[in-house]
């Protein structure tokens, strides 16, 4: 199974408070957001970390910090803030290191990149776009319906399936629909 997330910053104290993280010392916060990632994400399966993941530059940290996930099939599509992405040794600790990547997930064309994208590869023939960066909630920052922010602040700091990202973003649009139909709370409570 193929999951996806990004912004970790991991080791990133300023992220406490910056984001509102719900954790009181960045340790707490590196074990929180590995805790979760771990709960979701089998030894086997893919995980996508769409940039950010730490701002650390020496290897034996950011090593450390990756052995912590207990999936073995982990890709980086480096943010602004993986300065370590550069070196030639960040392919010996991910899967795959790039900047954009275009993938397939179950028939589906995904595109991703740390950034938003408005105009993306394949948009108008049903591809996806994953991106992070803008660390939103909830999920609804991009305008299109295929483009999904999989950064963990707007994500409960989980990773997440392509089809739980579809499933949520049509729940928020319902839910959207309902409170403008119905004011912001139902009539029937």
């Amino acid at each position: 199974m193929k999951f996806y997330t990004s912004d970790l910053h991991l080791d990133h104290s300023n992220m406490l408070g910056y984001d509102n993280r719900p954790w009181e010392t960045v340790e707490d916060m590196n074990e929180g957001i590995i805790a979760r990632i771990n709960s979701r994400v089998a030894p086997d399966d893919e995980l996508y970390i769409l940039g950010d993941f730490t701002l650390r530059t020496k290897r034996t940290r950011i090593e450390e910090m990756r052995n912590w996930i207990v999936c073995k099939h982990v890709h980086l599509v480096a943010g602004n803030h993986d300065y370590f992405a550069r070196s030639p040794w960040a392919k010996d600790l991910f899967e795959t290191v790039s900047n954009y990547r275009e993938i397939c997930d179950n028939g589906k064309k995904i595109v991703l990149c740390h950034y938003p994208i408005m105009w993306w590869n394949g948009m108008a023939k049903g591809s996806y776009h994953l991106y992070g960066h803008i660390h939103t909630r909830p999920n609804m920052a991009h305008p299109h319906r295929r483009a999904f922010n999989v950064g963990i602040d707007a994500n409960d700091y989980y990773p997440r399936t392509l089809d739980e990202l579809i499933h949520l973003r049509d729940w928020l649009e319902a839910e959207k629909g309902r409170r403008k139909k119905y004011g912001k709370h139902n009539k029937a409570d």
